[in-house]
């Protein structure tokens, strides 16, 4: 229903199983004053805005991930992710 692709951009670097599902990723703030200026949230009546550097998206909002290897569908960076990493790496977005 998005209407519109989604489509990540990644090293293959950021595939490692230890990193990719973002359960070990500390998710820098960044400034407010980046996105929104002090008047303007003033005038909102002040409230509260998150700046996250980047975010952790579930490959079901994904249609392809662009890498320096290729366009894959989210379905398939498993397989990319064994060829990297080796046989161990299973589904990386599953609960820890």
């Amino acid at each position: 229903d998005r209407g519109a692709p989604i489509m990540v951009a990644a090293q293959t670097l950021k595939l490692h199983p230890g990193t990719m599902t973002g359960h070990t990723v500390d998710i820098e703030m960044r400034d407010t004053e980046e996105i929104i200026d002090d008047e303007t949230l003033a005038e909102l009546g002040n409230p509260t805005v998150k700046n996250p550097a980047f975010d952790v998206t579930p490959p079901r909002y994904v249609d392809a991930i662009v890498t320096e290897r290729g366009q894959f569908p989210p379905e398939s960076i498993v397989i990319l992710m064994r060829e990297l990493f080796g046989e161990g790496t299973t589904e990386p977005w599953a609960e820890p």
